[in-house]
């Protein structure tokens, strides 16, 4: 795992004002989105719940993976024939980016 395991919990107006943080807890803080102005207050709240529900979002893909997995091995033999599945071509595709794409940063 390369990321602080969840949960994350956005905190609205904590310092410094005008920000929404998210913290894994009082002391572990994730991300810093900066309000700039009115219009973009509702979005950058909206981003900063999409980022605290991440590790659900990751685990949860996860999951919808190993169940296609599990069901193409129970109904054809054959785990790997969930591979052409657009469910799971979507999730893997998103699990990478998620977990692969540190790579910019080494």
């Amino acid at each position: 795992m390369n990321h602080t395991p969840g949960p994350w919990t956005v905190f609205d107006g904590q310092y410094p004002i005008g920000t929404i943080s998210i913290n894994k807890d009082v002391e572990t803080r994730i991300a810093t989105i900066e309000i700039n102005d009115a219009y973009s207050a509702k979005e950058s709240a909206g981003n900063a719940v999409l980022i605290a529900a991440a590790p659900d979002l990751l685990d949860a893909l996860k999951s919808i993976c190993e169940m296609n997995y599990q069901q193409a091995e129970d109904q054809y033999g054959d785990r790997n024939k969930a591979k052409t599945w657009r469910c799971v071509i979507t999730a893997e595709s998103a699990i990478k980016k998620a977990t692969e794409d540190l790579k910019q940063f080494e």
